[in-house]
């Protein structure tokens, strides 16, 4: 969202981060969130000799705790939540804070450019209100209510995207995108006030916003003619999953159907609570493999499941599923491929169908080797597969 802004003030802009990096017209993949330091001083050196004079980086908690980050001259920060992640690698959350404060506190704190940066900061999420009292720099505070600097007014979100209001400090615009869910407004909000700090005309800001169909893997829909909105989605991690099925649970009367699993290697306490918030708030979950790496697949599932159980008892069969279902409840499939294609399989017109936890990405890791397999593409064959079969249906009748 900040690349497009950017783009449309006529600026040369690169960008680095989980999905790729690219700039200058070449797209590179992105073995990790932020490169190693050599490799990002390096991306770096060659985007300002190509011409580009805004970069629009991701800052992992990894690329700040092991110094990746370190001599980067960084002109705004911009912080959206803190949730459970990475503690295989952090151990705790306070842990996990303390690492993500410093890209404020001491990398936006630091430096030539200190004195003259910035901080764009969600207050609607409760870190964020606590690190706004910690800065000693300037600050922008996004959030729903005109407490804050930047805020929405008269939005409505529903299935086709977001419409509504946003107020600046330099006025307001009104703005329609494409994009679907709450959070997604959130980012939107965050979006314009790196755009406002850049003193960005509002004009470009409404144009950057309204320029953005899709963001791969985030909420990306998969297009059918069965009217059923099918989306895949990044969540890996309890607080996202949580916070795009209530985005959908809001936009929707009808059925919601969860395929997710947890990755394999990683932190194991998430994997009941995925599955808690997955029982819950879906009409069905289909519990699958992710990226089991070194672990056993089913160890995995069967730690998830210790979470739906709690609110969602009643197991299914993949085979008593071939009738649909009409009670809630969760199913077990530990290919993600047969996860995918059962999931679209038993959902209606009007069902929405969210493929979450790998989103962009277009291998799966399984022990130590990496296959490919994208989620969008297993959805595309799956909706291709169940045409041809309505279509052999309805010549046989």
């Amino acid at each position: 969202m900040i690349e497009s802004i950017l783009k449309k003030a006529d600026l040369n802009v690169g960008v680095i981060g989980t999905i790729n990096y690219h700039y200058s017209g070449k797209t590179y993949k992105n073995p990790m969130t932020t490169p190693e330091s050599l490799d990002l001083q390096r991306i770096l050196a060659d985007m300002l000799k190509k011409g580009i004079t805004h970069v629009v980086m991701e800052a992992s908690s990894h690329g700040i705790d092991l110094f990746r980050i370190d001599n980067c001259q960084i002109d705004i920060g911009v912080f959206t939540n803190l949730s459970q992640d990475h503690l295989d690698y952090h151990k705790d959350m306070n842990s996990y804070w303390e690492c993500k404060k410093r890209l404020f506190t001491e990398n936006l704190n630091s430096g030539p450019k200190k004195g003259r940066t910035a901080a764009v900061i969600n207050c609607d999420d409760a870190k964020g209100k606590e690190l706004l009292s910690l800065l000693p720099i300037s600050s922008l505070t996004t959030g729903y209510s005109n407490n804050n600097m930047i805020w929405p007014k008269h939005f409505k979100i529903d299935m086709t995207g977001i419409v509504g209001k946003i107020s600046t400090p330099d006025g307001d615009f009104e703005f329609k995108s494409s994009i679907v869910g709450k959070h997604n407004l959130e980012n939107i909000l965050s979006a314009t006030g790196v755009g406002f700090a850049l003193n960005i005309p509002l004009k470009a800001i409404k144009n950057g916003i309204e320029e953005i169909s899709s963001i791969p893997g985030r909420l990306e829909s998969i297009p059918n003619d069965s009217d059923k909105f099918i989306y895949v989605d990044y969540a890996h991690t309890p607080d996202a999953l949580e916070n795009v099925l209530n985005s959908l649970k809001s936009l929707t009367s009808n059925r919601i159907i969860c395929v997710f699993g947890c990755g394999g290697d990683r932190d194991k306490e998430k994997r009941p609570q995925m599955g808690e918030i997955a029982g819950r708030l879906c009409d069905l979950a289909i519990i699958t493999s992710d990226n089991p790496r070194t672990e056993m697949p089913m160890e995995i599932i069967s730690q998830i499941i210790q979470g739906t159980i709690k609110v969602s008892s009643h197991e299914y069969t993949p085979l008593e599923l071939a009738t649909g279902f009409n009670k809630k409840g969760y199913v077990v499939e530990q290919d993600r491929r047969k996860a995918i294609r059962l999931g679209i399989k038993v959902s209606q017109p009007g069902d929405i169908v969210l493929i979450a936890g790998k989103g962009h990405e277009d291998y799966q890791i399984i022990g130590n080797k990496t296959v490919s397999f994208d989620d969008r593409d297993e959805a595309r064959q799956a909706l291709s597969q169940e045409a041809i079969s309505s279509q052999r249906t309805a010549t046989n009748h």
